[in-house]
């Protein structure tokens, strides 16, 4: 069933709420037995690094209740005290990966995060001095009027590193932008002959290597690597401790 859920969240292209509707026409409980799936569950599931096999343990820590609480209360634990427990792998980390970019994107292109025929692209603009994707940023004048732009994700200090590192490229109008891309994308679909030749040219072209890919399958490589590591100074230390012999 996790494997399904994955499946047509990724593959299917299906919504968090339509999962829970097909689950619940299928006859399928939930976890906790309801007839009904909510949409935290899929979340929580589709995010839950244990089905790729590393269950985090550790994660939270109880701490004394503040004043007029009768109870203790959970704290989360910065990441570096989190242990990390290789468990069996329901679904491979790849298509795990792809559900945590399918979910950005959703997030991204929200109807509840954009009201229609104000931002066209959208979480779409790059930009040329930094490289990073724009934010919508939309403020009125002092006449009263709605100026919307795209602004660069690190034109605030903060967010670069320092006020040294701030961005120096403006802020993009948004309306002026969504209508030149609007208009070349308009004369482009007017022209089916340019759209299959440039089809034909793509799918001609050699396979190029990926290196977001390549980057991620070192970085798992590497985890792995210290998984085994971690095993191995383990069973040292249940060895040196006679809590195990070896034969």
């Amino acid at each position: 069933m996790v494997r399904r859920i994955f499946d047509d969240f990724v593959a299917g292209g299906y919504s968090m709420r339509r999962i829970c509707r097909c689950l619940y026409e299928d006859g399928i409980p939930s976890p906790t037995g309801n007839d009904t799936w909510s949409i935290a569950c899929i979340s929580k599931m589709l995010s839950n690094p244990t089905f790729k096999g590393r269950a985090l343990y550790n994660r939270h820590q109880a701490v004394p209740p503040a004043s007029g609480r009768k109870s203790t209360r959970n704290k989360p634990r910065p990441p570096e005290e989190w242990i990390e427990i290789p468990v069996p792998a329901i679904v491979n980390e790849e298509v795990f990966d792809a559900a945590q970019r399918v979910a950005r994107n959703h997030s991204y292109f929200s109807p509840r995060r954009s009201q229609p025929d104000r931002w066209l692209l959208r979480r779409l603009v790059v930009c040329g001095h930094c490289g990073v994707k724009t934010y919508c940023q939309g403020t009125r004048s002092g006449s009263g009027r709605e100026l919307r732009y795209y602004v660069c994700n690190r034109r605030r200090s903060r967010e670069a590193g320092g006020p040294d590192r701030a961005c120096p490229q403006p802020s993009t109008r948004a309306e002026e932008l969504d209508s030149l891309v609007w208009e070349q994308l308009r004369r482009a679909l007017l022209e089916p002959d340019a759209l299959l030749k440039g089809q034909a040219a793509l799918g001609a072209r050699t396979g190029q290597p990926d290196d977001e890919l390549l980057s991620a399958q070192l970085k798992r490589l590497h985890r792995r690597l210290q998984q085994t590591d971690a095993e191995r100074r383990r069973v040292v230390d249940l060895y040196q401790m006679q809590a195990i012999l070896l034969f």
